[in-house]
């Protein structure tokens, strides 16, 4: 499917949705049967908005005025948005397609696996799967799984929660060591940093350059590969110089 545009900018995710799914009646979201007297219904089970866009377990429901109601299967339906030439625009996709924003809320998966769970892979599958390898071509992944985008998606999403919960839990004056090194506003670049108390009453993504000694914020440093090197023994006073911000 391809893009489809209004004349219209919308202000926050709820007008979003409005556009994309309809007017909001009574929990569904209802718009005009295309071609026929009724209703196009869509029933959402669980929603979520990660950057532009917006992520939906949902089914759709048919109602006819003087037709028998259909009702679609639970699937995951993924809204791609952007602006352009004054038109508010959206494009949407189903897991099995991607791509899907990974930083989605634990509890909005649990939804997912719930209402729309996928099935297991058989031995033969597996071992299939196991003979292509990681560099196989998604394409010969499908042949095998059709269901693979939508597997490694919900992984990737598991990983992440991973990632996350081992950097909130390392205590002050860790190491952590970045695949590719990153450059920051100040004109540097690092790949080598320690972790430093969380300041003020929200924790802030705030770590030290071990080369230079600087304090670096790195918003979302749990989408970067990276291995700890050192743990360290605790927390540790906190240092008041304002941390430079990385411009990647």
């Amino acid at each position: 499917m391809g893009w489809t545009g209004v004349r219209e900018q919308p202000k926050g995710a709820a007008a979003e949705r409005r556009i994309i799914l309809g007017q909001q009646s009574k929990g569904e979201y209802v718009r005009p049967l295309y071609g026929e007297e009724g209703n196009f219904i869509t029933v959402v089970a669980a929603k979520t908005k990660v950057g532009r866009t917006h992520v939906f377990v949902c089914r759709h429901v048919q109602r006819p005025r003087e037709k028998p109601q259909e009702t679609g299967d639970w699937f995951v339906r993924i809204t791609l948005t952007r602006n352009v030439a004054g038109e508010f625009q959206y494009k949407d996709l189903e897991e099995r397609q991607g791509p899907a924003p990974v930083a989605l809320p634990e509890a909005f998966l649990a939804v997912a696996e719930r209402y729309c769970p996928l099935p297991e892979l058989s031995t033969e599958q597996l071992r299939a799967l196991h003979a292509l390898g990681e560099h196989g071509s998604l394409e010969a992944a499908r042949s095998i799984d059709p269901d693979h985008a939508a597997r490694s998606w919900r992984q990737a999403c598991r990983e992440l929660w991973k990632r996350q919960n081992l950097l909130g839990s390392l205590p002050a004056g860790s190491q952590l060591r970045v695949q590719e090194a990153l450059k920051f506003q100040g004109g540097f670049e690092e790949d080598l940093f320690e972790t430093v108390p969380a300041q003020g009453k929200k924790r802030r993504s705030v770590y030290r350059s071990v080369g230079t000694g600087q304090l670096c914020r790195i918003p979302r440093l749990a989408e970067t590969a990276f291995e700890v090197v050192r743990y360290g023994p605790g927390r540790s006073r906190a240092v008041p110089n304002q941390p430079d911000s990385h411009s990647g």
